[in-house]
């Protein structure tokens, strides 16, 4: 939903989106897309099966890139969602180098000020800020600028 592409009114009226997304997501959980699956009420937890998600990664192999060390050099200037499964020194350099960004998630780093003033400024079009370790008190007064921003979590929730 946060990214755009459900279409509220050509098939399905006045529909919320909420429940599009819902009705996509168990059209494809009926066709064996995805394994394992638990209702929890307000979201779902599931397995994606093997083959489906190899064929994912190879058709958005230049939009979705997952940080898995500090080493960020292989990440393409065309990259629009990250996922960042370690943040080194160098990443506030690398995100310098990026302007198409539209999703960021760091689930299971904690993220400083530096890498959130640097996302907040750089990614004018961002719609996903998922950081929820996240230890900062007080939010930068640029995330007002983030107009297009649909989907914050900063919970900082201990596991």
């Amino acid at each position: 939903m946060a990214q755009g592409i459900l279409d509220q009114y050509c098939v399905h009226g006045n529909m919320e989106l909420e429940d599009i997304g819902e009705l996509y997501f168990k059209d494809l959980w009926a066709r064996s897309f995805f394994q394992n699956v638990i209702d929890l009420d307000i979201f779902y937890r599931f397995d994606m099966h093997d083959l489906i998600h190899n064929l994912v990664q190879s058709v958005a192999q230049g939009e979705c890139f997952t940080v898995k060390s500090a080493n960020t050099k292989d990440i393409s200037e065309n990259v629009r969602h990250l996922t960042f499964l370690e943040a080194g020194q160098n990443v506030s350099t690398t995100l310098q180098k990026l302007n198409k960004v539209r999703t960021i998630t760091a689930d299971r780093i904690d993220i400083d000020e530096s890498f959130l003033c640097t996302c907040l400024s750089r990614f004018k079009y961002l719609r996903v800020l998922q950081l929820p370790i996240c230890s900062l008190q007080v939010l930068p007064s640029s995330i007002g600028s983030l107009k297009h921003l649909r989907y914050l979590n900063l919970s900082s929730e201990e596991n």
